[in-house]
């Protein structure tokens, strides 16, 4: 089918009919595959100590998170561990905390290590994203103070989300 205007990509599918007009691009398994390769070096090279520092990595990684939808943050949290920085677990939920270990965190060796605060704002941003309640967290264990595993703990906040849902797509209200 084609559509005035619209360059295709060779070796996937464009769909049409999301909401807002959107295109999506799912590529084919082989262009997937090269694609899972570059962010994840992409990713790789913002946390390992050169181009990321602590506080962007955190607001990035709340941005990010914010994309959850749902009520479940599990999926997102496999999700962040394929981008090949490290896996996260999700400890069960404790009230209005949640609870998340960093295993093998690239960098995470290193003091302030950006992947640590890339990971605590994915969490807190998912949270956020879904409960509908503002979120924060703290790093109570690292790696790079010689613990075994880096450990994140995230609670939700009384007050409502200060951000708009489309802030997902990187608009800003």
């Amino acid at each position: 089918m084609e559509h005035p205007g619209v360059e295709t990509k060779t070796r996937g599918v464009v769909s049409f009919g999301r909401p807002e007009g959107s295109l999506t691009w799912t590529p084919h398994a082989p262009a997937r595959a090269i694609e899972d390769a570059l962010v994840t070096r992409a990713f790789q090279y913002l946390v390992n100590g050169t181009g990321l520092k602590a506080d962007a990595a955190r607001e990035l990684g709340r941005a990010m998170g914010r994309v959850a939808l749902g009520e479940d943050i599990g999926p997102y949290v496999v999700a962040f561990s394929h981008l090949g920085l490290g896996r996260l677990t999700l400890a069960p939920r404790e009230g209005d905390r949640f609870a998340l270990l960093g295993h093998d965190l690239a960098g995470s060796h290193l003091p302030h290590a950006a992947v640590c605060s890339l990971a605590l704002g994915f969490i807190e941003g998912a949270v956020a994203a879904t409960t509908g309640t503002d979120a924060l967290g703290a790093e109570m264990r690292c790696r790079s103070r010689g613990d075994a595993e880096c450990v994140f703990y995230v609670r939700t906040r009384a007050t409502p989300r200060r951000w708009a849902p489309t802030e997902r797509s990187g608009e800003k209200p």
